[in-house]
């Protein structure tokens, strides 16, 4: 899909795998809260599923058998693009709004770019 000028392509992709990440950390932070009044990880990610907050990153987090499975999945390479957001955020004057609040969350931090050799996706 033509998105404009060169290099708007890249920009979009990491626009895109920004709110992915956003996502995958909300839905995390549901199967939290779902746990907290007593509703099991299986069937909070079975039903939710089949309601207005289904999503493409719900689907790869209810693909593994546990949310803490989420790091090993797609954790290296989604570290990566949030790392550039970030940084092309900053030197761009660019405000992450919402989506940057999602990333620097706990969820997403460490249940999603969390990695073993301690590296961290937060900008100094």
């Amino acid at each position: 899909m033509f998105v404009g000028r060169l290099g708007d392509g890249q920009r979009v992709k990491l626009v895109n795998n920004a709110l992915f990440v956003a996502q995958v950390g909300l839905a995390i932070d549901a199967v939290r809260l779902a746990g907290s009044l007593g509703i099991e990880e299986k069937a909070i990610l079975a039903a939710v599923q089949h309601g207005s907050g289904a999503s493409r990153a719900l689907a790869v987090v209810s693909s593994g058998a546990s949310v803490d499975t989420i790091p090993g999945r797609i954790g290296d390479l989604m570290l990566k693009d949030v790392t550039v957001v970030r940084e092309v955020a900053r030197s761009t004057g660019a405000d992450l709004g919402i989506i940057g609040t999602v990333l620097a969350s706990d969820a997403v931090e460490t249940k999603v770019l969390r990695q073993t050799s301690g590296v961290s996706a937060r900008t100094p």
